[in-house]
């Protein structure tokens, strides 16, 4: 038997058939939020989402996720200002990826009562070496621009370790904005917040796993059946965790703890 595929008339496949609004809205998830938390797989993981939201037929103004679409990168929720807030609490959007804290439905898509959380976590030390050699090493961050992690001074990296360490919880807890050092009651905040508000969630080292859940638990509505783009591979990490001395190798680790807990626990939950 052969299956008819649609093409137009310069020979490319046709775009899907636009999906029926009221069938998300009647779904028991009304949209999927992505919490990207930085250096966990998120960039690809925005693309993932991206290209599965069209070939399910959901308009691309449907669609919020900075760096596609033509949506420029630096608009997280926390990168707007009064005017593009304002635009984005007054627009309805099914689909959204970007950094924010699992409070956004609450905070600025009050339409959404329903949502589908989704996150990607990581090993805690190789995703803070990873954050500080694209942000800092590579991009020049904090004046750290080619210093390796080895060659900071005492004071530099008191400050990255201040600024860059638990960040997972830091997402989780709701806490994006706040510079005030984390607690065991925020570790408490993103361990209940990830069982309760994520009906799934991913871990970086298993990909194909993580894949297979969202594919098993996502909404109906929304098509995973696709290859798995990689993107921001940080080519200034790789096997450079090797190379870390002892010393800020150690610092590294108790700076990280309440993440290292918080991956413990994700860990065991992780089936």
């Amino acid at each position: 038997m052969f299956r008819i595929r649609h093409f137009n008339i310069l020979g490319k496949r046709a775009s899907a058939a636009k999906i029926d609004e009221n069938h998300i809205l009647r779904s028991k998830y009304d949209c999927f939020i992505f919490t990207h938390i930085p250096k966990c797989g998120g960039t690809s993981f925005r693309s993932y989402v991206n290209k599965g939201a069209k070939m399910s037929g959901i308009s691309k103004s449907r669609i919020y996720i900075p760096g596609e679409n033509g949506l420029k990168a630096r608009r997280n929720i926390s990168q707007l200002n009064d005017l593009q807030l304002m635009k984005f609490r007054s627009s309805r959007y099914f689909v959204v990826a970007m950094h924010a804290s699992p409070n956004l439905h609450l905070d600025y898509m009050t339409y959404a009562k329903s949502p589908f959380y989704f996150t990607l976590l990581r090993e805690p030390i190789e995703r803070f070496i990873s954050h500080y050699y694209f942000f800092n090493y590579k991009q020049g961050n904090n004046g750290c621009k080619g210093i390796s992690l080895n060659d900071l001074g005492e004071d530099q990296l008191d400050s990255i370790l201040d600024n860059m360490a638990n960040t997972m919880v830091r997402f989780l807890s709701g806490n994006i904005q706040s510079k005030r050092p984390l607690s065991d009651l925020d570790l408490r905040i993103a361990k209940n917040n990830l069982v309760e508000l994520y009906p799934c969630f991913g871990i970086l080292n298993d990909l194909p796993k993580s894949i297979d859940l969202l594919k098993k638990n996502a909404p109906k509505w929304i098509n995973f059946n696709i290859d798995f783009p990689t993107k921001n591979a940080n080519i200034y990490s790789r096997g450079l965790s090797e190379g870390i001395n002892s010393s800020v190798k150690e610092r590294i680790v108790q700076s990280n703890k309440l993440d290292i807990e918080l991956y413990e626990y994700a860990s065991g939950l992780f089936t």
